[in-house]
């Protein structure tokens, strides 16, 4: 057991591996190199202190003076809580490939911030975001705007997407809906993926307070597409408000299914069944023998991706190819979403970051260490294969929560703080661990969650320590999962590179 100096000199660190940590609290941050060249992004950056105001009339004021670039195109706007950005590249890249040219935005980015906006696949130059965020800059200080951050963003996909004369855009809503800034379009088609509790501080402490707000990208004469939830809970009251919000619906369960063939945790087989007469103008069909990269959750976000794909073709009038669907799922790849990275030791990155995406996660986790012992049996092996698992959390999350997830699968356990004003604090981490400890039952030190046990757990002050814990002690036989937080992913893959796990020039942003 060792202390942490400095401000977390309170704090014991639950040290089971005898790594050096004495030296974090001395240590600088991470290095976090700015994404941006010049004023623009300067101004970007500066943004950020202003932080999360939802509303709608400071974004459409500041897009009125370009113009309403945002009524110029067909958009389709993807809501919900957990696999947006799935959804969203998915079908953009199923529109690209049918003759569309198709804008795409993200949020957040996880490597570079050119991520989030893209034109059939090729991202914005940091030259073209810089200068266009000075444009924004300008307008909204001359005209007296006072924007947020995730405001002036998305303005700017707007007008650059206008400038750049695509057909149809596919936005990713934020974390609402209602008064996400992406909500000042009449999207065409408003996707739901799922809706769990998530970021509840903002959007309510229950499934339907946050469905209220998320179903608000809706439109009366709009088509509404409702994806597979992973939680019957609410599932019926999201359903109804559906109902009472759109008259055109496409409702999985009802319209569509997903039946899962094969899911051997690198990929998942499924066929896509289409229920006749469904209650909407559209002619869909079952696609079978579909394959898609990633665990059982990628199933169910292209499903809802390639319904969208035959929703649009049937509106827009363009060729819906099922083998154009086939291809593109099978190369589909999208940083974070259960990404293989290593196969020595097996290094695996996901965006999970609340309970119902840690479940998933867990569940696919199951599979793909239930396959490998499987293997290794037939081959007459035992190789005691383990899972650890590298953490880190933004502290308004639902720790505990998916904790419990956490520890019904991995072997061991290394948690860390980042070095970001949001990131859940070493005295976070470590009274959350003890919350779960005492909810599980507590036996010789290990939590107690069925038959599974948590052989050790430890806290870091800083995520090079952490990292450097996990693989000292992850052997090539293991898998080593890092998840938690979208915005601890960047920094997790710039320490794999530092010890030589990752290749430099792997994984990075590009412009």
């Amino acid at each position: 057991m060792k202390s942490v100096g400095n401000n977390s000199a309170e704090y014991i660190i639950s040290n089971k591996y005898n790594v050096d940590i004495s030296i974090a609290a001395s240590m600088s941050p991470i290095k976090v190199e700015k994404d941006g060249i010049g004023e623009g992004i300067d101004y970007y950056n500066y943004l950020e202190r202003f932080g999360i105001d939802l509303s709608l009339d400071r974004v459409r004021e500041l897009l009125k003076i370009f113009g309403d670039p945002h009524r110029q195109f067909t958009t389709v706007l993807v809501g919900g809580t957990n696999g947006k950005g799935s959804v969203t590249t998915i079908l953009s890249s199923l529109l690209s490939g049918s003759g569309c040219r198709c804008g795409s935005y993200l949020s957040p980015h996880i490597l570079s911030l050119n991520e989030r906006i893209s034109i059939d696949g090729k991202q914005i130059s940091m030259e073209d975001l810089d200068r266009g965020m000075l444009d924004i800059r300008d307008k909204s200080r001359y005209h007296n705007i006072p924007i947020t951050q995730f405001e002036a963003l998305t303005a700017l996909a707007y007008i650059y997407f206008f400038r750049n004369r695509v057909n149809i855009a596919v936005m990713e809503v934020g974390m609402g809906g209602r008064f996400d800034a992406t909500n000042v379009a009449d999207p065409a088609l408003s996707i739901i993926t799922n809706v769990t509790l998530d970021h509840t501080e903002h959007l309510g402490n229950t499934v339907e307070a946050i469905a209220d707000e998320k179903l608000g990208i809706i439109r009366k004469d709009s088509v509404t597409l409702l994806g597979p939830s992973p939680e019957q809970v609410g599932y019926g009251y999201i359903e109804e408000k559906t109902r009472e919000l759109s008259s055109i619906r496409i409702v999985n369960g009802r319209d569509f299914s997903v039946k899962i063939m094969e899911d051997r945790g690198g990929y998942t087989s499924f066929d896509l069944e289409v229920q006749p007469g469904g209650n909407h103008p559209f002619t869909l069909r079952s696609i079978y023998g579909l394959r898609v990269q990633g665990a059982r959750y990628q199933a169910l976000n292209a499903s809802v991706a390639a319904i969208a794909y035959q929703v649009l073709g049937h509106r827009d009038g363009f060729r819906v190819s099922d083998e154009h669907l086939r291809e593109t799922l099978k190369g589909f790849s999208l940083t974070g979403r259960f990404q293989s990275i290593t196969k020595t030791p097996h290094v695996i990155l996901d965006c999970a970051h609340n309970p119902s995406g840690m479940a998933e996660l867990s569940g696919a986790l199951r599979s793909l260490i239930r396959e490998k012992r499987e293997t290794d049996s037939a081959k007459g092996l035992n190789y005691h294969r383990k899972i650890n698992w590298v953490c880190s959390f933004m502290e308004d999350k639902d720790i505990a929560g998916m904790m419990r997830e956490i520890f019904g699968v991995a072997n061991n356990v290394f948690l860390s703080q980042l070095p970001l004003e949001r990131s859940a604090t070493v005295k976070d981490l470590t009274m959350k661990t003890a919350e779960t400890l005492a909810e599980g039952g507590k036996q010789n030190g290990r939590l107690s969650r069925g038959n599974k046990k948590i052989r050790n757990y430890s806290v870091f002050s800083h995520p090079e320590n952490a990292i450097r814990a996990a693989l000292i002690n992850t052997t090539g036989y293991d898998i080593l999962v890092i998840a938690g937080s979208i915005y601890s992913l960047s920094t997790y893959i710039d320490l794999l590179k530092e010890y030589n796990i990752l290749e430099k020039s792997s994984l990075t942003g590009s412009a």
